[in-house]
């Protein structure tokens, strides 16, 4: 089956959501999987916030974000909002912790988290951390 390639330009995009919505909802581990069978790519942004009970909420920081920055290269819903708990978003951290990087990362293999892929991209820590505001003194 052919894989639609992600793009550089949906990659940075992704970097400018991650940022902005770290700003309101702190992002922990983020990556693209292509998901084998739904055949397109996903985006996840995995967060401590995020449970069941307030998904719909965090889904609201990901469209204000997107909503600051109408001219990004990806489609909201291709976002999926994860626990940090989830086995997705514990493979991330472990991943960051065996192939420490500040760059992107293609994820290679078939499996991650226990989800069937056909690739992925890794961001690095440095993207997910919430950038610090400037002092007012």
């Amino acid at each position: 089956m052919d894989q639609k390639k992600l793009v550089s330009d949906e990659i940075n995009a992704g970097t400018t959501l991650i940022q902005s919505v770290n700003e309101t909802l702190p992002v922990q581990a983020a990556f693209w999987l292509y998901d084998t069978y739904e055949g397109q790519w996903f985006l996840y942004l995995a967060s401590d916030r995020v449970t069941d009970a307030n998904i719909v909420e965090g889904y609201g920081h990901v469209l204000r974000a997107y909503n600051e920055s109408p001219s990004l290269y990806l489609d909201p819903l291709h976002v999926k909002l994860i626990p940090l708990k989830s086995p997705l978003a514990q493979e991330a951290l472990a991943s960051y912790e065996r192939y420490p990087s500040t760059t992107v990362k293609r994820i290679y293999g078939w499996s991650f988290g226990g989800l069937t892929i056909s690739g992925g991209y890794l961001y690095p820590p440095t993207i997910t951390a919430p950038t610090p505001s400037p002092s007012t003194s």
